[in-house]
């Protein structure tokens, strides 16, 4: 990533402008050093630990997602919101998000 202002800037430090840009490609390359960070320290933990992370189960969770309902307006489509909700019920999801519009 390279600022159109300031192709020679590369984000290894905090920029010295107050070039939104560069600022926000110094962010990201934190974050990015962060991340990697917290990965190492788990793959850390998991081996001196020697934890076996396969023989614990996993209990999966279903949700259902519905999103663009335009509740309230001329495009709504009431059926189509309930059946999504008879599939929730058929599939027996009891969480059950919806994101708006």
């Amino acid at each position: 990533m390279r600022c159109p202002k300031h192709p020679r800037y590369q984000g290894k430090k905090k920029p010295r402008t107050d070039c939104k840009v560069c600022y926000q490609i110094w962010q990201f390359n934190e974050l990015k050093k962060e991340n990697q960070h917290l990965q190492n320290q788990l793959r850390d933990f998991v081996y001196r630990n020697k934890l076996d992370i396969h023989r614990y189960k996993v209990k999966r969770v279903k949700i259902g997602l519905v999103a663009d309902t335009h509740l309230g307006s001329y495009y709504e489509r009431l059926d189509l919101l309930e059946l999504a909700y008879q599939i929730f019920e058929k599939e027996r999801i009891r969480r059950i998000y919806h994101a708006g519009d």
